[in-house]
């Protein structure tokens, strides 16, 4: 699993998520009982994995939903994984900004002392399509607690992890600010060509004398 990553550095390992974090699942209370429903406790589903940080939820649960179903609250900090869900959703990570409860297709990952949580995020993020080949084919590709266990995972030293996600970080950040010029830039040219056929089509533009300019030969 994970395999084809090529080499790593000597001074790293390479072993199975389950060893250096505790796994578990979620779970969905009984809609039927209103009263397991609307209250404060957030109550996650895999389409709001989406690698942010997830501070809101679409749905809240009660402590009585809390009480009478499977479900677990986890802290901030837990690493959620989507194990099935719609188009995208299975294999995508994200991090709890805030103690909350999930459903029963979401992976809870808390990382050992280390291992760091915010590594793992990166992690899976570049081993994305090589976890979504990872399903069980038996139940239409879909992950479970014990398959994301068995995922292989690159360890560098607790310090190298950190300076891998300050590297990631700082370097994100450039790369968004690029990105995010080039759209405004993108939607500029697109109001600028929007604007010059309005002012073609409505005679604000003289075009009579207008010539192609010559082809360079």
């Amino acid at each position: 699993m994970l395999s084809g990553w090529g080499g790593v550095p000597e001074h790293w390992g390479v072993s199975s998520l389950g060893y250096y974090a505790n796994i578990s699942t979620g779970a969905t209370p009984d809609r039927s009982k209103k009263e397991y429903w609307g209250g404060d406790i957030p109550w996650i589903k895999t389409g709001e994995v989406k690698y942010k940080e997830i501070l809101e939820t679409e749905e809240h649960i009660t402590p009585e939903g809390v009480c009478n179903s499977a479900v677990t609250i986890s802290p901030p900090g837990t690493l959620l994984m989507a194990m099935y869900g719609q188009g995208v959703t299975r294999g995508r990570v994200a991090i709890l900004g805030v103690s909350a409860t999930y459903n029963q297709a979401c992976a809870a990952i808390t990382p050992k002392e280390t291992m760091w949580n915010k590594y793992l995020r990166y992690f899976f993020i570049a081993a994305y399509h090589a976890i979504r080949d990872g399903g069980n084919e038996t139940s239409q590709m879909n992950l479970n607690a014990d398959i994301v266990s068995k995922f292989k995972i690159t360890i560098p030293e607790i310090n190298e992890q950190h300076q891998i996600v300050k590297y990631l970080d700082f370097e994100l950040e450039r790369f968004d600010k690029l990105i995010k010029k080039a759209v405004d830039a993108i939607k500029l040219m697109q109001e600028r060509r929007t604007a010059l056929i309005s002012a073609a089509v409505t005679g604000k533009i003289d075009v009579r004398k207008w010539k192609p300019p010559e082809q360079n030969k």
